[in-house]
């Protein structure tokens, strides 16, 4: 199918303000391109996720702010995001920033079994219960360039950002002032920036700096090794400044 180009203008747009319906549902081939990240935002208000891919090719989101998703229920098996969810499929992401949504996983990003760029991201102040406060990349192949990931939380692991068994590449990437806290069982809160396991991602020319965890890996928490050879992680680090972080624990 020929792509389509939806242009959104400076203004918010929200159920309060002109009675916008969350989740937005994506279709293949469709690009959202806002007026900038300052000027365009998608504001779900809590009512539920912002944007939502499901089996889909050939997106792309540009210039917009996406914020006030919601994604929790007590049904243990719904690890959604609810900024932006994507599962099997394509997308990519520029100039774009992601703030204030809650989820159980992947607050800001829920990225499974899919292809996912990000260029000149900002994602910050977003939560979790769980795990990925900023964002959760499982099983994907994901580029990140000039991204940065600032002052997200998760009540158990990867406060910033979690990575599992994906091709993952990181570049010119800034994660800050994030924390992993245990909410709820004293070994957790592990990987206060950044929670790597079962991959082997490249990271070039980033910056862990200042982040916590309430028990191990305040900069990033790497699981498996010896103790696990199932969830083996080997990340390639090429110019990476790791400083300032604390853990309760192990590991600052």
């Amino acid at each position: 199918d020929n792509p389509i180009t939806i242009h959104l203008t400076e203004g918010i747009y929200s159920p309060s303000n002109n009675n916008e319906v969350f989740p937005i549902i994506m279709i293949s081939n469709v690009n959202l391109v806002g007026d900038g990240e300052p000027l365009t935002m998608l504001d779900a208000e809590q009512t539920g996720q912002v944007l939502f891919f499901h089996n889909l090719t050939g997106n792309s989101i540009d210039g917009m702010t996406i914020t006030g998703g919601q994604f929790i229920t007590n049904l243990w098996n719904d690890w959604y995001g609810s900024g932006i969810d994507s599962r099997y499929s394509n997308i990519i992401i520029t100039n774009v920033a992601i703030t204030e949504n809650l989820a159980k996983s992947g607050a800001g990003i829920k990225c499974e079994y899919s292809d996912m760029t990000l260029e000149n991201v900002l994602i910050y102040n977003n939560t979790v219960w769980y795990s990925g406060g900023g964002a959760s990349f499982y099983n994907s192949n994901i580029l990140l360039e000039n991204v940065i990931i600032d002052g997200n939380e998760a009540h158990d692991y990867g406060g910033g950002a979690t990575i599992y068994g994906s091709n993952a590449t990181l570049r010119d990437v800034t994660i800050t002032n994030n924390i992993a806290i245990h909410s709820w069982q004293e070994t957790l809160g592990r990987g206060g920036g950044l929670s790597i396991s079962n991959c082997d991602p490249l990271l070039e020319n980033v910056s862990i700096i200042n982040n916590a965890a309430g028990y191990s890996g305040g900069g990033i928490e790497i699981f498996g090794g010896a103790d696990d050879p199932s969830f083996s992680a080997n990340p390639i680090l090429n110019n990476v400044f790791i400083g300032s972080n604390t853990a309760d624990s192990y590991g600052g």
